[in-house]
This record gives structure tokens, sequence and C-alpha cells, in this order.
């Protein structure tokens, strides 16, 4: 595993690297001026999924129409 330092400004230009080093394992300090900011590395620990809400009853009751709907029907209509 490598430590690599770089500035700001390579980050922006070069952001397609830094996704690559990432994932190889390599730690990446971003560091402006002479003031290390950020620091880059690997996810620690399994990836986790989203929880399961099939369980959970359901709180919210929808009434009326749908939002995308009501929006459509205004623009039909002129007011916006």
């Amino acid at each position: 595993m490598k430590a690599r330092k770089v500035s700001a400004r390579a980050t922006r230009q070069h952001s397609r690297r830094l996704r690559d080093w990432v994932p190889a394992g390599d730690d990446v300090a971003v560091i402006p001026g002479r003031m290390k900011v950020r620091r880059v590395t690997t996810a620690k620990g399994e990836p986790r999924g989203l929880p399961d809400l099939g369980a959970l009853p359901c709180s919210v009751k929808l009434a009326g129409r749908s939002l995308s709907r009501e929006v459509i029907e205004d623009r039909r209509t002129g007011r916006f």
C-alpha cells in the first residue's frame, strides 16, 4: 500500500487516476498548499445493503393525485 500526496489542483485535473489508486489500496492525501485537508482511502468492513422495509407498517396514507400529475395539470392550465 502506497501513501500518495497530491495537490488539490491535481485532484481536480486527474480525478480518474485518483479513483484507480484508492481501490488498489493506496491512501491519497489531498494537500492544497502545505496543510493536509483530506485523506481518501478504501472503506473498511463489509459493504452494507439497504434495510428491508417490508416489515415496517405503512404509516403514510396517500390521498389525492400524485405530484407529477398535479404539475402536468398546472402546466396545461397555464398557472406557471
